[in-house]
């Protein structure tokens, strides 16, 4: 019942790899892949979700201009540029060019999306500018939204609870159950959003999140205390 603005392509498409399967060999259970790489926004990927939910709460804040963070190559910027001009809005993006700041791939779909990108050298440059920045908009006479890295705080983990609804209903009409469901996990609003539907909806399958930027050690307190406020 979460109020959301029209961004993404749903429902994805769930796909069983057979080639995969055959390819590991005789005892390889089943495997499914959830095609959330087909979005649709600017090429795709899972932060359309979120930025369903995250839009719209902008826009009914009187938002004028969405801020949000993250490397020059994050698909979340991409997909937050995008965003933003389907919804009429501007965009500010400050990225780190910690691995490299060559104009390719998504820091040139950013520019072609008419982003206002701010690059800084490193992580803790970024993270300075991103204490600022909204204060230099308002000044300006703008209204900034700013959206954490990956979209990933309550609202906007939400959308994953949304989603393990619409996964369970393509297990059902495939006859399957399957035991665990693996994603990449990193600034963690996915699977907060997964654990909190995963118990809502009763789910067959255990969330198994793969740690890809941050130790394990780090991300169990943060992910649990996202995913309860998500719950509330």
């Amino acid at each position: 019942k979460l109020p959301k603005f029209p961004l993404a392509v749903l429902p994805t498409p769930l796909q069983r790899l057979r080639n995969l399967e055959a390819a590991l060999g005789p005892g390889t259970p089943r495997i499914w892949v959830k095609r959330d790489d087909l979005t649709g926004l600017a090429f795709g990927g899972n932060k359309a979700r979120k930025l369903e939910y995250l839009v719209e709460d902008a826009r009914r804040q009187g938002a004028t201009v969405l801020v949000s963070e993250g490397a020059v190559q994050s698909n979340h910027a991409r997909m937050t540029a995008a965003a933003a001009r389907v919804a009429g809005m501007r965009c500010v993006l400050v990225l780190d060019a910690a691995h490299g700041g060559e104009p390719v791939g998504n820091l040139l779909l950013d520019h072609l999306l008419a982003a206002d990108v701010r690059v800084t050298p490193t992580r803790e440059e970024r993270n300075a500018l991103m204490e600022t920045i909204g204060d230099e908009l308002r000044a300006a006479g703008d209204m900034p939204y700013v959206i954490p890295t990956g979209g990933s705080v309550p609202l906007g983990a939400a959308s994953y609870v949304a989603a393990v609804a619409e996964t369970l209903e393509q297990l059902r009409a495939a006859g399957e159950a399957p035991a665990s469901l693996f994603f990449a996990s990193g600034s963690l609003g996915t699977q907060a959003g997964l654990v909190v539907g995963a118990r809502a909806f009763s789910a067959p399958f255990a969330v198994e999140g793969v740690a890809v930027l941050h130790p394990v050690e780090q991300l169990i307190g943060r992910c649990a205390a996202l995913a309860t406020n998500t719950a509330e």
